[in-house]
């Protein structure tokens, strides 16, 4: 799967390659974001696995009904012996670790019949990942600080309206290890994508969505940087924005 589908330039010589990510990452993301197993593994049985809420988005990425199909569907898959190893994909009780799911060491031959069920899924997911990154074309945004970006919000807080749909994307570096250089795009939906970064080219991580649940949680959503490390980036204290947006709302 090509994420993102084109190759966009974003500001401050930054650069995101239409990159192809291998079948088993790939698949994994599918399975435990949209389809909800990381919400669902390890735990008993009827844990709901909508957690992330993909079907609420306008363009909904999936709904229960379909979710419940593709689920059975990839359950009864038997290619040369071979069946789906994540226990939880049939709902039964199991140990799945969502970072370490069993996708990462499918059987190939079972690996492309699981991309051709979950392949509408699979491309709306991907396009949720696209869109996010056209937000930043370096036509249509720009670089502001970071402390500006956080000053504007707090006087917008109380007008939800004027930053409902609002993406911003930081640079900085991986809040797990502390050492890898990220770009972080945050939208106040919840809706977050992560990119490694290297010698200004953006390659996909990770998408996954923390639906808020209030106006206040979705602000810190969106305002929650990567760390940032000056030495890395010249971007790493400012953040991006639609330009638009600036224009109109800046302080």
């Amino acid at each position: 799967m090509k994420v993102p589908a084109r190759t966009i330039e974003l500001p401050g010589g930054l650069r995101c390659p239409a990159y192809d990510v291998a079948q088993a990452p790939w698949l994994a993301h599918v399975v435990k974001h949209p389809l909800g197993l990381g919400a669902v593994a390890g735990r008993p049985p009827g844990t709901p696995w909508n957690r992330e809420g993909w079907g609420t988005l306008a363009l909904p990425v999936i709904d229960p009904a379909e979710r419940d199909r593709l689920a059975r569907n990839i359950a009864g898959l038997d290619v040369d012996g071979h069946q789906c190893a994540i226990p939880e994909m049939r709902g039964a009780p199991g140990a799945s670790d969502p970072d370490r799911l069993a996708c990462y060491v499918c059987p190939h031959t079972l690996a492309s019949q699981c991309a051709w069920v979950l392949d509408d899924v699979s491309k709306a997911y991907a396009s949720v990942t696209t869109s996010l990154v056209e937000a930043f074309d370096a036509a249509s945004s720009v670089a502001v600080p970071r402390a500006s970006m956080f000053k504007t919000l707090a006087r917008k807080l109380p007008r939800y309206d004027a930053w409902a749909s609002l993406s911003l994307l930081s640079v900085g570096l991986d809040a797990r290890q502390g050492s890898r250089q990220i770009a972080r795009i945050s939208r106040a939906d919840g809706v977050r994508a992560e990119f490694y970064l290297s010698h200004g080219e953006l390659r996909w991580r990770t998408t996954w969505r923390h639906p808020p649940v209030n106006h206040s949680q979705a602000m810190s959503f969106l305002l929650d940087f990567a760390t940032p490390a000056p030495t890395t980036s010249p971007l790493s204290e400012n953040c991006l924005v639609a330009r638009l947006w600036w224009e109109r709302h800046a302080l």
